[in-house]
């Protein structure tokens, strides 16, 4: 939507003309039929008013009490946080919703586990990393996405697999956990979601 066609609705609300207008202005506007469902039970107003036959009314009218029920449960924050890790491409949530959306409930319930987790497993590294200016946390996130493969991830990074070998070492070195075993690499996985849905939870928590 342009910012006139935005301004022009939003120029018949403030004015008020009445939801009437304010939809024709916005039928207008976008060139399209628009139906304005207002935040409490009632007939939508159309414009124009026979876009939608009469049997409809009735389904826009209980869309109607379907967004006020939904206001009043107040954000969905699972959905919230799962559109923002998805909108971060590094994230990697695709094949693993069902493991973010468990994190998400423990977060939701106890913010204090997920800080737990990604300080006992990540926190480490991202000290480290900013103490030395050296890439052990994306070594450890690259060689997670590519499952395991050094080669892979050597190939991804454009670094020799010795390089990519030795950062690992240090991750296990640094962290106590190593991501070779199945034990460690998983730990470190939970604990790269962990930081992934606490840093996603924070943005969507500043104001404005």
């Amino acid at each position: 939507m342009s910012h006139s066609t935005s301004l022009a609705i939003v120029s018949s609300a403030v004015a008020g003309d009445g939801l009437e207008r304010v939809a024709r202005s916005a039928s207008e506007a976008l060139g399209h039929p628009v139906a304005v469902i207002c935040p409490a039970p009632g007939t939508p107003v159309l414009w124009p008013a026979e876009a939608v036959p009469a049997a409809r009314l009735d389904e826009l009218a209980a869309a109607a009490e379907a967004i006020v029920r939904l206001l009043g449960e107040g954000p969905d924050w699972e959905a919230m946080l799962l559109a923002s890790l998805l909108s971060n491409p590094e994230t990697g949530i695709a094949g693993q919703e069902e493991t973010y959306r468990l994190l998400i409930g423990v977060m939701l319930r106890d913010p204090s586990e997920l800080e737990q987790l990604r300080d006992s497993t990540i926190a480490p590294l991202l000290a480290y990393d900013g103490e030395h200016d050296t890439e052990l946390l994306v070594t450890l996130e690259t060689f997670l996405a590519r499952h395991g493969s050094t080669t892979e991830t050597a190939e991804a990074m454009q670094l020799h697999r010795h390089t990519v070998g030795y950062r690992l070492s240090r991750v296990q070195e640094v962290s106590g956990l190593s991501p070779y075993e199945s034990d460690g690499r998983e730990r470190l996985s939970l604990g790269l979601k962990a930081a992934q849905i606490l840093a996603a939870w924070d943005r969507l928590s500043q104001p404005g």
